[in-house]
């Protein structure tokens, strides 16, 4: 999980150190857990020399956490509109589709667009950290419910092998 790797002693470190390493603690820290405006906020703050002088390119990194933030508002929805989508990222209705496309291509989530109803259709998303009872009691309802419903299919399946079976001539 990308909070187990900001607890690494050498990382800690850094956030106490000097000025410096102390922002680059606070980018990992972005990319790790936060999102958009929190990114935004920070670049504002440290501005385009900030990222030059670590030899990133500003854009590049917020169109990564653009994708990284889209993860953290589906990760645990079935549906999402066009319009939250559009609010978390800060872009046009429009330009939802392109993102959801790039993050699919990237494998950080699978959906469907129904373009109709404006909505995501969610059916996987990489979770961008795993800790706290919510995510496990949330995994432990989707264990429960998959359990469920292989139940009913083995029992549909029986019912039809039955059925079959009492239909066929002797």
């Amino acid at each position: 999980a990308p909070d187990a790797l900001l607890r690494l002693p050498a990382l800690a470190a850094l956030a106490s150190a000097g000025a410096e390493p102390k922002a680059n603690h606070e980018l990992l820290t972005l990319f790790a857990s936060g999102l958009l405006p929190a990114f935004r906020e920070f670049a504002s703050a440290k501005g385009d020399a900030f990222f030059a002088a670590r030899k990133l390119d500003r854009s590049a990194c917020e169109a990564k956490m653009r994708m990284l933030s889209l993860c953290s508002l589906v990760c645990d929805r079935e549906e999402v509109t066009y319009a939250e989508v559009a609010a978390a990222l800060s872009i046009e209705v429009d330009d939802v589709e392109l993102w959801v496309v790039r993050c699919t291509s990237a494998r950080l989530l699978d959906a469907r667009m129904d373009q109709l109803r404006q909505v995501l259709v969610v059916s996987r998303c990489v979770n961008r950290g795993f800790s706290g009872d919510a995510q496990w009691k949330a995994l432990q309802a989707k264990l429960g419910a998959w359990k469920t419903n292989v139940r009913a299919m083995i029992g549909a399946l029986a019912k039809q092998r039955s059925a079959g079976a009492q239909l066929a001539p002797p």
